[in-house]
């Protein structure tokens, strides 16, 4: 009975669910050391745990390849070192009315678009899936400033990155280790900036 529970919450509770990353951690460990877990339920919170333990704060960023919007082969590395200064990676959808909705909050910010402008940040806003034509009209209306690339996918099948929700906001130092992983709030990036 207990096994059934667990299984029921791990498909009802999204991971936005939870106040942070280290909560959602917490719990998937406790549900596979929960006794009588059927092996589904297993299976799925150690799939959860293995991705929520990838890219953490501190670490280094999983690096990945990706076409930009002028039809170049680019890197994640590649274009932090360019400009190494903070980077704001975003993974969404350009299908996504949430991720336009976060998008447009980014774009419309003015201290985040002075930092842009200033080359004081980069932004690398990624579609990783299988809608080229989708990605390539998208990709047209977001800042001429911004590195827009499309990924097609490979980087969710070898699971660099769980994309558990779009959009996906991580902000990496420009040493490339991961400061922020699944930024909740752009405003988040305020009071950060202070500490850098």
């Amino acid at each position: 009975m207990l096994h059934l529970f667990f299984s029921f919450l791990l498909s009802l509770i999204p991971y936005s669910s939870f106040n942070s990353e280290e909560e959602y951690i917490i719990y998937l460990q406790q549900t596979l050391q929960s006794p009588g877990i059927d092996e589904v339920t297993k299976v799925r919170a150690e799939f959860l745990l293995e991705g929520a333990l990838k890219n953490r704060p501190g670490s280094p960023a999983a690096d990945f390849s990706f076409t930009d919007r002028n039809g170049k082969t680019s890197s994640l590395y590649r274009e932090i070192e360019a400009l190494p200064v903070p980077c704001l990676l975003i993974f969404y959808d350009p299908d996504c009315n949430h991720c336009n909705e976060v998008i447009e909050e980014i774009i419309q910010n003015a201290e985040i678009d002075s930092l842009v402008s200033n080359d004081l940040l980069k932004i690398i806003a990624v579609y990783s899936g299988d809608e080229f034509s989708l990605w390539q009209k998208s990709s047209l209306r977001l800042p001429g400033k911004w590195c827009v690339g499309y990924e097609d996918g490979s980087l969710q099948d070898d699971e660099r990155y769980l994309i558990i929700e779009s959009p996906s906001i991580y902000l990496l130092k420009p040493d490339k280790t991961v400061w922020i992983k699944e930024m909740k709030d752009i405003k988040e990036l305020k009071k950060l900036w202070k500490e850098f």
